[in-house]
């Protein structure tokens, strides 16, 4: 079946389709994994993962360094008029969180390895 054997209607259809058919066809090879290994990759990613348990380091050259270890909080939290609780993730820590010793933001800390 060639082109010009189709009326315009027919190519415009066919065209219409096409795009999904090559999608469907090029998907597994654009994402690289199937989807059974990618949602295994993922759970041993989430189960190693523990944000309680991740200490986060002030990297700002003029710190000390301030380490934050989350089963400790923060009790003197610089920035706001009460501690930051025990047991609380770093993720989890206000926007306006500053580091204790230089006052750095938390786009300073690195997890540490």
């Amino acid at each position: 079946m060639t082109f010009s054997r189709l009326n315009s209607a027919s190519r415009r259809a066919l065209l219409r389709g096409l795009p999904a058919a090559l999608l469907g066809l090029c998907a597994p090879a654009l994402v690289g994994v199937g989807p059974s290994r990618a949602k295994a990759g993922t759970d041993a990613a989430n189960a190693s993962y523990d944000p309680l348990k991740q200490v986060w380091v002030c990297t700002f050259n003029e710190c000390d360094p301030y380490y934050y270890h989350p089963e400790k909080g923060d009790p003197v939290n610089i920035v706001g008029g009460h501690p930051i609780p025990p047991n609380t993730a770093f993720e989890d820590l206000p926007s306006d969180w500053r580091c204790p010793i230089c006052g750095a933001g938390k786009d300073w800390f690195v997890k540490e390895t």
